[in-house]
């Protein structure tokens, strides 16, 4: 009887931590929380029929991070890329710095607005005698035009794919704690 008794136990505890994990998950959905798991922030970016697509993006949150980039990757995922998140806003130009794989970039205002997009594409690699000031300087800049505190690169083509346009609006999930969390 001990042991059954001991059993219920230990499967309301269990049943207990399942319905826990799913309420605090469903509450991140509704309540703008980051809504994907290992960190990842979920995007929804409209396409042309109207519908909504569901990205997950790395933050990129300090200047170590968001000086990286995507930089040295060979590869992003169809619903991949990472999301830039400043504590300021200010016109932003990224440049293409060690990417060997073109790259779409989106540049959004709190709001999710787009306000510039652009495809960008593989620079020269640095060359065995070039200075660091001198391959910054070559890199082409892909600028927001307007101020922004969010950029966020995603797989070559997506713009095109999805149709996306200046004035579209994305929804980030969990932007507030994202702001928060900044450096």
């Amino acid at each position: 009887m001990a042991v059954t008794r001991r059993g219920s136990i230990v499967l309301v505890l269990v049943s207990l931590a399942i319905a826990a994990v799913t309420l605090l998950t469903l509450q991140s959905c509704t309540d703008g929380g980051t809504a994907a798991a290992n960190g990842l922030v979920r995007v929804d970016i409209p396409n042309s029929e109207g519908k909504m697509e569901t990205f997950f993006l790395e933050p990129a949150l300090d200047n170590e991070t968001r000086f990286k980039g995507l930089s040295d990757r060979t590869t992003i995922d169809d619903d991949g890329g990472m999301i830039f998140v400043f504590r300021n806003s200010a016109v932003r130009k990224f440049v293409m710095r060690d990417c060997p794989i073109p790259m779409d970039i989106v540049y959004i205002d709190t709001g999710g607005r787009v306000i510039a997009a652009h495809a960008m594409v593989p620079e020269e690699p640095r060359g065995e005698n070039e200075s660091d000031s001198d391959y910054e300087n070559r890199l082409k800049r892909y600028s927001s035009r307007f101020a922004t505190e969010l950029v966020i690169e995603l797989q070559a083509g997506t713009i095109e794919r999805l149709g996306l346009e200046e004035g579209d609006v994305l929804k980030v999930h969990g932007l507030k704690d994202l702001q928060a969390r900044a450096k």
